[in-house]
């Protein structure tokens, strides 16, 4: 089937979750409980996900450093904190700006960065809990050790090896720092709230993934045809707008129709039509490609968006597209054949508008139908006469 079908079977949670969903423990340290492959189609939304959460981390944890800056040295007593402070302000405010910078063109940046900020937030809490005073009990560690990790959604295994390494190198320097008595009032804190943070998180974690999952066969039902697995007219604009925004040669937006469908349906019946419609969607996946926008908006019509293609490309695209409509699409009367009438229209690089574009191209679709059907034309100066009368 086209390739959207394909993934809407990898995200389908719905009637078929036990399918793909595995809850061993292997299973849940990995994926959060889902198949890898149902991870990998969510793992963009986690990523972006995480970018949100980092980012208000990175602003929260530098204006409370300028904060205690400020608050240091309005109360003399507290100057030692400066240079600490500021490091850690001076730390955040470039990781900011690193993963702004980053984010857009390396997304799996986001959780590296992540990981970098548990270990300054970690590295702070242990050198405030032990050396900086001996004293002081480790509850502030305690607490990060299970708040923290609730800030991202990733593997859960990683999270489980940043709570481990951080609990040991606590539990170290709290002997080092500390006398007995504290160390070891702080060793059984620390291994209390490691084991809750651990329950704690990787069930959190657990659940976000399947939400996020469940989310994704959300949206793709709502943006998916039903017959055919391609995206519906909505969803196709919205594609198509985005994808306009990027940088490309040359682009084609094209119109395609099947020829006195309505015959089909008449003489055969609903289902027949809707066989044939199905089996329509199938070469225009399979002759346009996966890097194109395909969509199903009306009964028997289809729209197609091509970037990056040449005028040779499109009509290769285009000639295998004609005459494999009639090869693959079958009627109870061998008789009868189906043919396709194509209506094309070039998109230039940021002088996309989709209300023109398509109205050029079904312009062309009505002189290609006037002109005898089973053909394509392309769009020109010279028929905007037309367009106006023609949708």
């Amino acid at each position: 089937m086209v390739t959207d079908i394909v993934i809407y079977k990898e995200v389908q949670m719905a009637g078929s979750a036990d399918k793909h969903t595995n809850s061993s423990l292997r299973s849940i340290l990995q994926t959060g409980g889902i198949s890898e492959e149902s991870f990998q189609n969510i793992y963009p939304n986690i990523l972006s996900t995480n970018y949100d959460i980092i980012r208000i981390i990175l602003i929260a944890g530098y204006s409370l450093f300028l904060f205690l800056i400020a608050i240091a040295l309005i109360f003399a007593k507290t100057t030692e904190y400066i240079p600490v402070y500021i490091s850690l302000f001076i730390i955040l405010v470039l990781a900011h700006i690193v993963i702004k910078q980053l984010f857009q063109k390396y997304p799996k940046v986001v959780s590296y960065t992540w990981y970098l900020c548990a270990i300054i937030i970690y590295g702070y809490a242990i050198y405030m809990g032990t050396f900086l005073d001996p004293l002081m009990l480790g509850t502030v560690f305690c607490v990060l050790l299970v708040a923290l990790p609730m800030l991202i959604i990733d593997r859960p295994y990683r999270t489980i090896i940043v709570l481990s390494a951080a609990s040991i190198v606590f539990i170290l320097c709290t002997f080092i720092a500390k006398s007995s008595d504290i160390a070891i009032t702080d060793t059984v804190n620390v291994i209390s709230f490691y084991v809750l943070a651990l329950f704690i998180n990787v069930r959190m974690t657990v659940i976000r993934i399947r939400e996020l999952e469940q989310r994704l066969f959300i949206e793709h039902q709502r943006n998916t045809d039903y017959l055919t697995g391609l995206l519906t007219k909505s969803a196709f604009q919205d594609m198509a707008m985005q994808k306009a925004k990027e940088q490309f040669a040359s682009g084609f937006f094209i119109i395609i129709d099947l020829d006195n469908f309505k015959r089909v349906n008449d003489l055969y019946g609903h289902d027949v039509g809707d066989n044939v419609i199905k089996q329509t969607a199938d070469c225009i996946d399979e002759c346009f490609g996966a890097s194109a926008l395909k969509s199903r908006f009306g009964g028997d019509e289809f729209m197609v968006f091509l970037s990056d293609t040449s005028e040779t490309e499109l009509e290769d695209k285009i000639h295998k597209f004609l005459l494999r409509v009639p090869l693959d699409t079958t009627l109870p009367n061998r008789n009868d054949i189906i043919y396709c009438s194509i209506g094309i229209t070039n998109v230039k690089v940021g002088e996309f508008d989709y209300a023109t574009v398509f109205k050029q191209a079904d312009t062309a679709l009505y002189h290609s139908k006037r002109n005898g059907r089973n053909q394509s034309c392309h769009y020109t100066e010279d028929m905007h006469i037309l367009m106006n009368s023609n949708v």
